[in-house]
């Protein structure tokens, strides 16, 4: 059966008005172009709609139950198409993002109401796991974008990547604030938070304080570098840290920062990709998000140079 979503509304017009010639009038067409929709739509049926009475149509029952199904049918078309007009201007629509931790704590909430201004139908799942499990999720499709520290390409994953320079965390009032860029010297001995000593980054600080014959004294191994800033700012430790953890602490803190922070030189980098489904395309809103998200990190290099 193939009817047209035109005959249905001459239909109803037709059923409306009593009329073949008004129909057509209020729907913009000839009376011919109506009555020849109205022969193709019974033909379709295979039955009769109207009695045909010196020129007048009478609506048989079947076309009563008829104008019932046909106005169901547009209404729902209508509604289809104002979420369709909402979905293309991104006033709904729904995202699954996935974080590691140091990022989903209060980078990506202020993002997400950055993205959301304007958009009241629009709904978020917003997932906070390991770099590892962040990475799976986006190869296997369980969420358009994630953010983690994707450490070799996937064929199953499209990935913008960044290299962010880590920063030296110290207490405020420390002598070492006064500096403007902190190396392996000035630390030297000094207690120190790190990553567990398998991470790579407790790796490439420990070379970097060998290369300058520093003591690499660690205090604290931890799985994040978040939990070790309140050791920071009691003055139990000093922190060598990436761009993520240090804004992170700014967006917490505020106007009551009892850290400062210093370019560590030389440079230890840590890499950031903002990670999409290779097997699918993107849809408008994760497009837009991701971008906006890669713009932020960005300024985020930027801001560490």
């Amino acid at each position: 059966m193939n009817i047209t979503l035109r005959q249905m509304e001459a239909f109803l017009e037709i059923m409306r008005l009593n009329s073949v010639t008004k129909a057509a009038h209020a729907i913009g067409r000839t009376q011919p172009a109506v009555s020849l929709m109205l022969s193709s739509l019974e033909s379709e049926l295979g039955l009769e709609l109207f009695s045909r009475d010196r020129g007048r149509l009478i609506p048989l029952p079947e076309a009563h139950y008829f104008q019932e199904q046909c106005q169901t049918v547009l209404n729902q078309m209508n509604v289809a198409k104002s979420i369709m007009h909402e979905i293309v201007s991104m006033e709904r629509g729904r995202l699954t993002l996935a974080a590691f931790p140091a990022f989903s704590n209060f980078i990506l909430p202020k993002e997400i109401n950055r993205f959301l201004e304007g958009k009241d139908g629009f709904q978020m799942t917003l997932i906070t796991y390991a770099s590892d499990t962040v990475i799976e999720m986006v190869a296997s499709q369980q969420c358009e974008i994630g953010i983690a520290r994707l450490s070799s390409p996937r064929p199953t994953i499209d990935s913008l990547n960044f290299e962010l320079p880590c920063q030296c965390a110290v207490p405020i009032d420390d002598p070492l604030a006064a500096l403007e860029v902190i190396t392996p010297a000035e630390l030297s001995g000094k207690p120190l938070a790190s990553m567990f000593a398998q991470h790579p980054m407790f790796q490439q600080v420990a070379a970097t304080f060998e290369q300058y014959g520093a003591e690499y004294n660690v205090r604290f191994e931890m799985q994040t570098f978040q939990p070790a800033l309140p050791l920071v700012e009691t003055g139990q430790c000093y922190l060598i840290c990436d761009a993520i953890t240090v804004e992170s602490y700014r967006l917490y803190a505020g106007n009551q920062m009892k850290l400062a922070f210093r370019p560590f030189l030389p440079r230890v980098m840590v890499g950031l990709s903002i990670m999409t489904p290779s097997q699918r395309p993107l849809s408008r809103p994760a497009l837009a998000l991701r971008d906006q998200l890669a713009a932020m990190v960005e300024e985020m290099v930027a801001a560490s140079d």
